[in-house]
């Protein structure tokens, strides 16, 4: 019979005789019993137990142990790492155990199968299980060949996988990567996933949903899509089987590719194929706007229905992830069989979907679930039918609760283990390493590279000089005087590479050509078009200064398009001297008309302003050749190898003609002609308003609304005007807008030109004879910037001005560019700059002085030439060669590693061999 406890105490005090201190002992025992009867269950280890997908298998074992530990009842909490597929299996059940989940829950990264939902329906009715979707994370390719960069398509994925392109060195692969270099017929070594599997399924179907609506058919998905299919033989099965297994394997073997979780294979390190996606975009998934896909879901079915159609891949975006996967939580919806692990279950999911659960979960390479998928899961939770007598779990977060902190069913934040707060403070070490680490990393060398107009090279060596100076870290940038139109080319690319740019940006005095930006789009790119600088293209001459007229030779754009077609041949014919009556040549003196040779943006300036402003005049007038920076000229002209081979051509031949840039022709002291201009005003470079044209332009709408269009038909030539020059040209960069293959170099990028666009920058580029654009080009400039990608994790470069007060701490960042930083050599340049302008002002001004009467000495001469005035000035010469020698000799010795050299100041020091003599 069963006894109550009141008939049991009583038996016990009064009927057997103990000693006082066992009654008491026995009195306190029977009162606790008494007190826990109606929970006897907090007594007993509660279970909660899952399998799946092993994407997220770390993420949910680091939620299992701060769950046990943060509970004042024991728990135990496992989960196992099995594959999508093992997971949905072991959740339906079979006939032996009458369709009872083998687990508490499921989880997989595709939502059930269609034959698996429908045999759970088919065999224990239907609204058995629901979805709840956790997390987004991305499928992503990553490989062990020793190169950076490697971008592919699905096409090229599908053949790769399906063993149709079977060697690195494939035509197709190399015309998407130009610059891989491997072994002739290097093997490439496919690893795949064997059992049952998400990452397989988010591959196949990927593969054959981007390619259903290929033109190609050998791009084609003829394999099984799901978690499982049978692959090819030649491939690499995972060795074990697993994520893990891919990675090893991966590791093992070079040449490899596979498919991971993205987060896997960073954890890794693995190299990662930049995939390209639906809009035509190559991205890694770290670069990748994981959520995107998830704002693109639609409507979701109800919770109970069958999702087997539901999936992510392949949604438009310029930042989308092509590879994008929804994880699942598959779980019965009539939770009362499982009791008290039932509300555990329930407690551990709504963690996973909490801000906190959310959050944590990035730190494994997920991402967030929107917020209306959230409500969605919610209202989900929602309809689960719990036992009766199952408690509600409740949380202590890091706001303390008093009292309630101590329920049974709290799962508090205040409790830990000392092994928690050991891996707390290993954790914290790890990463002071990985920052030092990184750190480290910084020190590497940045490079920028770019090549195109020889005029603004000089600009442009300055700039990256300055820049080099100021950084902290090693910076090495450089730039390629080739020409508008090889700079324009190497920044397009060409069908062998797939159109990417062989460089990091091109720059031109003139827009891309329609035929290469089209290229450019039609790959997939995207080319933008950065105005600069405003210069001047100029037509230099070499008839001597004693035949010119007073005021220089005029020309009108009839009379240079004559001469340059070589329908006016000598500088005596009778249209020149109409416009220059005193002009005194001899008979028949010949026009030697001097051209650039390779594409030039000089060229391209000269030939379309010509055609341009002769369009409405006479047949005489009309520009019969072609237009652009290269062009077929008479075969009685003469070819100049760039800007140097022009001048230096007109410098040894009188009576030449050719075009250059103003500021270079000025520099040389070459004579200019005085060209005429829209409103018939007769000027020369220096004195015209060069920024006017643009001012003009702006006007009438002649700048395209996106920077991203076709700019070809954009000129400043022949704009109105009384001080407007006629051939004003506008200088380009070409960059592309997604710079996020560029890395550090694709901020490094923005860096130069934001400096070049700065009101320092401008300033410097009138040094070189360039005009500065008016503000509103500047503004149009700053919002293309503004919609430039650049990579998430390369570093963003400030500027630290050296005019300002020093910024403490922040300018002695890494990726600061400090005026405060200078190099000797700038320094002690700038110096003697200085000296020679003083040395060069004062020979001027005593030139300017008359010279003093000659005394009346009486000398013997042969030479009624040697005067005083001759001899003073030769003196004077002498000096100044002399200074200058010093000054350069104690430069070189300062610069040199003879540092004692200049251990005394004042003084000079001249290295002579034996046989030199000092004069």
């Amino acid at each position: 019979q069963h006894h109550s406890v009141r008939p049991m105490t009583a038996q016990v005090f009064h009927n057997m005789a103990q000693p006082p201190w066992i009654h008491a002992f026995i009195l306190s025992a029977v009162l606790a019993l008494s007190l826990n009867t109606s929970h006897a269950t907090q007594n007993q280890t509660l279970e909660l137990h899952g399998s799946g997908t092993t994407n997220p298998s770390k993420f949910f074992w680091k939620v299992m142990d701060q769950m046990e530990v943060h509970a004042r009842l024991p728990i135990m909490m496992t989960y196992r790492a099995v594959g999508s597929g093992t997971g949905m299996t072991e959740f339906v059940g079979n006939t032996a155990n009458g369709f009872q989940a083998y687990s508490h829950f499921g989880s997989g990264d595709v939502p059930m199968s269609q034959d698996k939902f429908e045999e759970l329906e088919k065999n224990a009715g239907p609204d058995q299980m629901i979805h709840v979707p956790f997390a987004l994370g991305a499928i992503a390719l990553f490989h062990s060949v020793p190169f950076d960069g490697l971008q592919l398509d699905a096409c090229l994925l599908s053949k790769i996988f399906q063993r149709k392109i079977t060697t690195w060195d494939h035509a197709d692969i190399k015309a998407m990567n130009p610059e891989l270099q491997v072994p002739q017929g290097t093997s490439i070594k496919v690893v795949h996933r064997v059992s049952g599997s998400s990452s397989t399924a988010g591959l196949t179907q990927y593969l054959k949903t981007s390619n259903d609506d290929s033109s190609d058919i050998s791009c084609f998905w003829d394999l099984d899509t799901g978690t499982t299919t049978s692959w090819p033989e030649g491939t690499m099965p995972a060795e074990p089987d697993g994520s893990d297994g891919v990675a090893e394997t991966i590791q093992k073997n070079e040449y490899a590719i596979g498919y991971l979780d993205s987060g896997h294979g960073h954890r890794m390190g693995f190299k990662e194929v930049a995939l390209k996606n639906k809009d035509d975009r190559y991205l890694v998934s770290s670069a990748a706007d994981i959520s995107a896909a998830g704002n693109m879901m639609g409507d979701l079915p109800n919770a109970t229905a069958d999702w087997s159609g539901v999936n992510l891949y392949n949604k438009p975006g310029p930042d989308t992830w092509p590879i994008t996967m929804m994880s699942y939580f598959y779980i019965r919806k009539d939770l009362t069989a499982l009791a008290e692990s039932g509300s555990l279950l329930k407690a551990f999911v709504e963690y996973v979907l909490s801000e906190e659960g959310q959050e944590e979960m990035t730190a494994f390479g997920f991402s967030k679930v929107p917020s209306t998928l959230l409500d969605y899961n919610n209202e989900t939770l929602r309809s689960l039918i719990l036992h009766p007598d199952a408690p509600a779990w409740t949380y202590e977060l890091s706001s303390t609760k008093a009292i309630s902190g101590m329920g049974a069913y709290t799962l508090s934040q205040k409790r830990s283990t000392y092994a928690e707060y050991e891996r707390g403070l290993i954790n914290d070490q790890l990463a002071s390493l990985q920052t030092g680490m990184s750190s480290l990393d910084d020190r590497a060398a940045h490079s920028l590279h770019g090549s195109g107009t020889t005029n603004p090279s000089k600009y442009f060596w300055k700039l990256m000089d300055i820049m080099e100076e100021r950084a902290r870290v090693p910076l090495f940038m450089t730039y390629r005087a080739v020409g508008s139109g090889t700079g324009m080319k190497e920044a397009a690319g060409n069908e062998a590479n797939a159109w990417q740019a062989f460089n990091h940006f091109g720059s031109g005095d003139i827009p891309m050509t329609e035929d290469l930006h089209t290229s450019v789009n039609g790959a997939g790119g995207e080319v933008l078009h950065v105005p600069f600088a405003l210069g001047a293209i100029s037509f230099f001459h070499s008839i001597p200064v004693s035949a010119q007229p007073e005021g220089g030779v005029h020309l009108t754009a009839c009379l240079l398009s004559q001469i340059f077609q070589r329908k006016i041949r000598t500088w005596d014919h009778e249209d020149i001297l109409a416009v220059n009556p005193d002009l005194k040549v001899p008979a028949g003196s010949p026009i030697k008309v001097v051209h650039r040779v390779s594409g030039s943006s000089s060229t391209a300036g000269a030939t379309e302003y010509l055609k341009t402003a002769n369009a409405q005049a006479s047949q005489a007038c009309q520009w019969e050749l072609l237009t652009g920076g290269t062009i077929t000229w008479p075969s009685d002209t003469f070819e100049g190898l760039g800007s140097d081979g022009v001048a230096g051509f007109l410098q040894d031949n009188e009576f030449s003609i050719g075009y250059l840039d103003a500021g270079h022709g000025q520099a040389l002291s070459l004579s200019e002609i005085a060209l005429q201009n829209a409103d018939g005003e007769y000027l020369r470079s220096d004195s015209a308003d060069i920024g006017a044209a643009a001012t003009e332009a702006l006007k009438a709408n002649i700048l395209p609304a996106e920077a991203a269009a076709s700019w070809h038909n954009v000129n400043l030539y022949n704009q109105p005007g009384a001080a407007t020059w006629p051939i004003t040209m506008m200088s380009y960069f070409y960059i592309r807008k997604d710079l996020t293959a560029l890395g550090a170099s694709g901020t490094l990028l923005k860096a130069f030109i934001g400096y070049v666009l700065s009101e320092d920058g401008q300033n410097m580029a009138t040094e070189f004879q360039f005009s500065k654009l008016p503000p509103s080009i500047l503004e149009y400039n700053a919002d293309t910037l503004n919609n430039v990608v650049v990579s998430q994790s390369a570093p963003a470069w400030v500027f630290e001005e050296g005019d300002e007060s020093p910024d403490v701490y922040g300018g002695a960042g890494n990726f600061v560019l400090s005026g405060k930083r200078r190099s000797f050599a700038d320094y002690d340049r700038e110096r003697m700059q200085a000296a020679i302008d003083e040395l060069t002002s004062q020979v001027a001004a005593l030139r300017a002085t008359p010279a003093p009467a000659p005394a009346q000495v009486h000398v013997e001469s042969d030479s009624d030439d040697d005067n005083a005035e001759a001899l003073g000035i030769a003196a004077l010469a002498l000096a100044l060669i002399a200074l200058l020698l010093s000054l350069f000799n104690t430069y070189t010795n300062c610069s040199s590693s003879n540092v004692g050299a200049c251990a005394t100041p004042g003084t000079t020091h001249l290295k002579m061999d034996d046989d030199q003599t000092a004069v």
